[in-house]
């Protein structure tokens, strides 16, 4: 198989459908991104208590250059985030036999008044079937908290199409959500949630 020119402008699915080759395309570099992961919600807190809910991480990427053909795809969604619970992971999106996992959703934050202590990120996924590359999303940032009135938020791992927002679900796509923090410092606190992850993509390219 060789390479030509690119034609016509890149064929974005934001949503599942299928892809029909356009009239003189011989050749698609197809690129596949799975949903963010949630964020991690909280525990309730008592007034001496904080809890920190880990961040989701980001869809796994596949990418291929492929003969041009009719091809199914699936978007996945993003993860979603639940009161005083793990995020939810994010859904796999798949270009026929390419398939890019969603990310991991972020851990529950347990109250604790056991100080200092963080929220760990989960393993990322990884993705299958690219011939050019097949690579893990990336992990969320480390949380913590040093008080009962002190924490850093567990982000969200960032794509290369989306980031994760301080206190929203994730922006753009695949991007993982944030973690929920919970402090006591001004009373007790009920249970939280985390942020909800950002859906796949898919990117089809057509080569003459």
């Amino acid at each position: 198989m060789t390479s030509g020119r690119l034609i016509g402008v890149p064929i974005v699915f934001e949503s599942s459908g299928t892809y029909t080759p356009s009239a003189g395309a011989k050749s698609i570099r197809i690129k596949v991104w799975g949903g963010g992961g949630a964020g991690g919600g909280t525990q309730a807190v008592s007034s001496a208590q904080s809890a920190v809910g880990g961040g989701g991480s980001a869809g796994a990427y596949a990418e291929s250059f492929i003969p041009a053909t009719s091809i199914a795809i699936v978007i996945g969604t993003g993860g979603v985030a639940t009161v005083g619970a793990d995020g939810t992971d994010g859904g796999a999106s798949t270009a026929g036999s390419i398939s890019a996992s969603g990310g991991s959703g972020g851990a529950v934050g347990i109250a604790s008044s056991a100080f200092p202590f963080g929220a760990a990120p989960r393993n990322p996924t990884t993705a299958t079937g690219g011939n050019i590359i097949n690579a893990p999303g990336n992990t969320a940032s480390m949380g913590f908290t040093w008080s009962n009135g002190g924490a850093i938020r567990s982000m969200g791992g960032q794509s290369t199409v989306g980031s994760s927002l301080y206190a929203a679900t994730a922006a753009g796509k695949s991007a993982g959500g944030a973690g929920a923090v919970s402090a006591g410092s001004t009373g007790a606190q009920p249970a939280l949630a985390g942020y909800n992850g950002a859906p796949g993509l898919v990117i089809v390219e057509e080569y003459s």
